[in-house]
């Protein structure tokens, strides 16, 4: 009576049903599956590749609307793997992204400031 729990379900969640939902998993055999190794590398190389070439031939401000749209389009796609007990990976990706972002751009303020030069 006194195993009330905060849950991602609710505030206050009785404890026995996560034990009964973790039973109810084992004995379906119904788990979160990771993806292979090499779709998660692939994804990620793919979103990377993708930020640094809008990055390096658009303007900024064009780009990074793009790039964020890039996200949004993995995460909703990583929604629905997760709906399909596919538990893909969303932070290494979005840092990917940001990271190809930001460092196309140094790249590209380094080479036009030497050309200026």
């Amino acid at each position: 009576m006194f195993d009330i729990v905060a849950s991602p379900v609710d505030e206050n969640y009785p404890g026995v049903e996560i034990h009964a939902t973790v039973m109810a998993n084992i004995i379906q055999g119904s788990f979160m599956q990771d993806p292979s190794t090499i779709r998660t590398i692939a994804s990620l190389l793919v979103l990377v590749v993708v930020a640094a070439l809008l990055s390096m031939f658009l303007k900024p401000f064009i780009a990074l609307p793009l790039i964020l749209l890039c996200g949004i389009g993995y995460f909703l796609y990583a929604f629905g793997l997760f709906g399909q007990g596919i538990n893909l990976e969303i932070v290494r990706p979005s840092l990917g992204l940001l990271g190809a972002f930001v460092f196309s751009l140094i790249y590209k303020y380094i080479t036009e400031e030497k050309d200026k030069k």
